[in-house]
């Protein structure tokens, strides 16, 4: 009989081990069941999110894209009025520039007023007498302001003789020439007056005259803050910063450059009249801070 029983004890408690070897295989099942299921929701969430996301973009692509083709058509809609327009102009500004070659050849009409000196020199495109004007006149600064801008609306290819005054200037810095503070205030008042501030690049130009613009901005990029003047924690002054940033807006050149670097300008200068213009043209408003 106690052999029965001690045989009989053996069996209850292999029965027991099994059943507890059974409830931890079951449990560990149940918890990985749990552990995939969970896994598998988190996944199906997160593709929803995706696939909405995925969505959004597509739309915001399609209408951007409408946007995009409808520009494209408004503005071949346009091309034979702007020709017209253009053409137009350009016989005006021949007629003007042939009765300013015409009055000086004959030597009359007595001395030139400061806006026909600028209109004149806008209308031949002489970008290097221009700028030779602007510095014998700098103490009338306020009356040349004002009269700059419609004088250089004169010009045939007002882009084009901007870069021509850059070009310049940036010659002189990499040179090393003196008396550079006048003649960046010279070629700040020709970019002001003929280059505008347009998120999305401001004039329209050739491709060679942005390419040119873009080579003398880059190099100019390398001289930042040399020839005096007034200085930053950089070095670069902040008038020189505004006119580089707004070269760069108004040439449609932001991809030329890292966002960064052009970011620390925006943030060295915030202060600047026309920084926060720049920015957002830049398209770094969101990114002052």
């Amino acid at each position: 009989m106690g052999t029965d029983y001690v045989i009989s004890n053996d069996r209850f408690k292999n029965f027991f081990n099994q059943l507890e070897t059974r409830k931890s295989v079951l449990t560990t099942i149940t918890q990985l069941h749990k552990t995939l299921t969970d896994h598998f929701v988190s996944l199906e969430q997160s593709l929803s999110e995706k696939s909405q996301t995925l969505d959004s973009q597509i739309e915001a692509f399609d209408e951007k894209t409408k946007k995009t083709l409808e520009s494209l058509e408004n503005r071949e809609n346009a091309i034979p009025e702007r020709e017209s327009t253009a053409a137009g102009r350009i016989e005006e500004q021949k007629e003007a520039a042939i009765a300013d070659i015409e009055k000086a050849e004959e030597g009359g009409g007595g001395e030139r007023s400061l806006s026909e000196m600028l209109r004149m020199y806008c209308r031949r495109m002489d970008s290097k007498g221009l700028d030779r004007f602007l510095l014998g006149r700098r103490k009338e600064s306020a009356v040349l302001r004002a009269e700059i801008a419609a004088a250089a609306e004169e010009a045939v290819d007002a882009a084009g003789m901007v870069v021509e005054v850059v070009e310049k200037f940036v010659e002189m810095k990499v040179e090393g020439k003196s008396g550079m503070a006048d003649r960046r205030w010279a070629v700040g008042m020709v970019i002001q007056a003929a280059v505008p501030v347009v998120e999305g690049g401001g004039v329209v130009v050739a491709r060679s005259v942005r390419e040119r613009a873009a080579v003398a901005v880059e190099k100019w990029k390398g001289v930042m803050g040399g020839g005096g003047g007034e200085g930053g924690g950089s070095g670069v002054g902040a008038g020189e910063a505004t006119m580089f940033l707004q070269m760069v807006v108004g040439y449609g050149l932001k991809e030329r450059f890292e966002e960064e670097y052009l970011r620390k300008l925006v943030v060295e200068f915030a202060t600047r009249r026309d920084m926060a213009k720049l920015a957002m043209a830049l398209g770094l408003g969101d990114k002052m801070k």
